[in-house]
């Protein structure tokens, strides 16, 4: 996973989500200050429903996690 500069970076409300270090951390955009983290890293996409989701490549094994936010 890319980390950096480069990392994506997806915007949801007012709150940033990004991964770094093998975890996805979400960000307040208010205060700046990081308000939770998930134990995976990988492709972010969020739902009009107020899911996030989390696409783990593990090689022949992706995995996908689905986080509600609201």
């Amino acid at each position: 996973q890319p980390t950096g500069p480069n990392t994506p970076l997806l915007v949801v409300g007012q709150h940033a989500f990004v991964g770094l270090n093998g975890k996805t951390f979400a960000g307040d955009l208010q205060t700046h200050q990081s308000t939770w983290s998930y134990p995976f890293q990988g492709s972010l996409a969020a739902s009009a429903q107020g899911v996030l989701y989390i696409v783990v490549n593990a090689g022949l094994n992706p995995r996908l996690h689905a986080i509600n936010l609201l």
